[in-house]
């Protein structure tokens, strides 16, 4: 699962931004990053294969012009052009998304994204992140290339902000012509007061203090010195703009799918199988995709009804899991009680693992 910051204030966005990569990237990240800053109507970006420390070593990011901007870390890739963030054809718009294309990797679904990406080649635009692969790619080109499913997503959020629409509007929807299991944020240097968020099933949380706010995929991510006025979750299928000091929900929806919602049964539930899983792991800690793994077991059975669903599946489950996970590990944290060991993930990616007293 990838991770996300965001920041809009007064103050230089940039090393906020690196900042709080650094204290989420190993929770589920680290193997790409990448940063996009608006400054003067125009959107820098930049990304790397490789973590924080390779960003800055390789390029220039920390020093980026602006005071508002998104960053992004991610799991896994080989290929710069697959990593975020992704860029309209313009060049203004950025976007970075944290999620999976299983649970609406359908016909419907793939025949609607091979529409889209159809007509630009048909304009003789490409998308930047179509590249040779070994073959496994889901998303292909008529030459065989394979591009990165979440680039037409600020390929078409860009289309219709060029065609007149706020930046939330358009990300709205993008989303709702097909809802999938993720969470959106985008900027445009035309708007460069504002963060458009779009949350389905993946986690985020924004922080607001003052006239900054900070937005991170989970409250791990947020500088521990600050004492924010107020931190929320954004609700889910609703766009929300962020800007300085303070979160709006628009009236853009995301049509077309449906959450299951976590009560404080769930969440009871959740951390009770958590607390049990970790417990006395020090020998052998667990990290989030081996949560992943009992989730899809045991977790089945916290949930009050028995699916969700959007346009393009029935009976799939579109729950929060991921947001449900961090913030019981979260909660863990404040008790005191939750232990990190920095560990590499099948020999390859650094990656923390827990464990409870």
């Amino acid at each position: 699962m990838c991770n996300i910051a965001g920041y809009v204030g007064n103050k230089q966005a940039a090393p906020i931004l690196i900042e709080m990569l650094r204290r989420q990237q190993y929770y589920d990240g680290g193997a790409g990053t990448g940063i996009a800053t608006i400054h003067n109507g125009v959107l820098y970006s930049t990304k790397v294969v490789g973590d924080v420390d390779e960003l800055l070593r390789t390029t220039d990011a920390l020093n980026f012009p602006g005071t508002i901007g998104i960053a992004h870390s991610r799991p896994g890739g080989d290929d710069v052009e697959h990593m975020h963030p992704f860029l309209d054809f313009s060049g203004k718009l950025a976007l970075v998304a944290n999620g999976i294309f299983g649970t609406t990797n359908t016909p419907a679904y793939m025949d609607l994204t091979s529409q889209i990406v159809n007509s630009y080649l048909a304009r003789g635009l490409r998308p930047r992140s179509a590249i040779v692969d070994d073959g496994s790619g889901m998303f292909r080109l008529p030459d065989n290339t394979c591009y990165h499913g979440t680039e037409t997503y600020a390929l078409r959020t860009g289309e219709l902000f060029d065609q007149g629409m706020s930046v939330c509007e358009a990300l709205g929807k993008t989303l709702t012509e097909r809802p999938n299991g993720i969470v959106a944020v985008a900027l445009h240097a035309d708007e460069p007061d504002t963060i458009a968020i779009g949350k389905l099933d993946r986690p985020m949380s924004v922080g607001l203090i003052g006239e900054e706010t900070y937005i991170a995929t989970t409250q791990f991510g947020f500088p521990e010195d600050l004492a924010f006025d107020t931190v929320v979750q954004p609700p889910y299928g609703v766009i929300c703009a962020a800007r300085a000091g303070e979160l709006t929900i628009t009236r853009h929806r995301v049509e077309n799918m449906h959450m299951e919602l976590v009560t404080a049964e769930i969440f009871k539930k959740a951390y009770d199988l958590t607390e049990a899983y970790l417990r006395g792991k020090k020998e052998d800690p667990k990290n989030l995709w081996d949560l992943e793994k009992m989730y899809e077991t045991e977790w089945k059975h916290i949930w009050q009804k028995p699916y969700c669903d959007c346009v393009f599946q029935k009976d799939t489950l579109f729950k929060p899991y991921a947001e449900l996970s961090y913030n019981v590990l979260y909660a863990m944290q404040k008790e005191g009680k939750l232990h990190k060991v920095l560990k590499l993930r099948n020999g390859r990616y650094p990656m923390y693992h827990f464990y409870l007293d």
